[in-house]
């Protein structure tokens, strides 16, 4: 009896240390992914030294964007632009031209670049 409680104790040990490591190498793709969208230079640093770099945050949450993000600003030469402040949706739509047919207008613009950057 207590052999086959070992085992299973042993079993459980070893489906747990399985799902951690899957959740981990999981946590590392979901934070590459956004380091690459905010525009980690792949031409400056591998993905692999980048993970290990990186604080090991969840980005799924505003805190751990944020963490990122204070990090990037730390770090410019590793990202594309070398840190520079780009122009918001709303600095760049503003002084657009409207169409003749009204098809195209600044609120379109700003909605679209708002899609593009992830915040609408």
């Amino acid at each position: 009896m207590r052999e086959d409680r070992s085992k299973e104790l042993e079993s459980n040990r070893q489906i747990r240390a399985e799902f951690e490591a899957r959740q981990d190498r999981e946590q590392t793709e979901r934070r590459l992914s956004y380091l690459k969208d905010i525009g980690a230079d792949g031409a400056v640093i591998k993905d692999e030294y980048l993970a290990r770099l990186c604080p090991p945050v969840d980005v799924t949450t505003a805190e751990g964007r944020a963490k990122i993000d204070k990090w990037r600003q730390e770090n410019p030469g590793l990202f594309v632009g070398g840190g520079v402040n780009y122009a918001s949706p709303e600095e760049l739509a503003s002084g657009l031209p409207e169409s003749k047919f009204g098809t195209f207008d600044r609120n379109l613009a700003l909605r679209m670049l708002r899609k593009e950057k992830g915040r609408g």
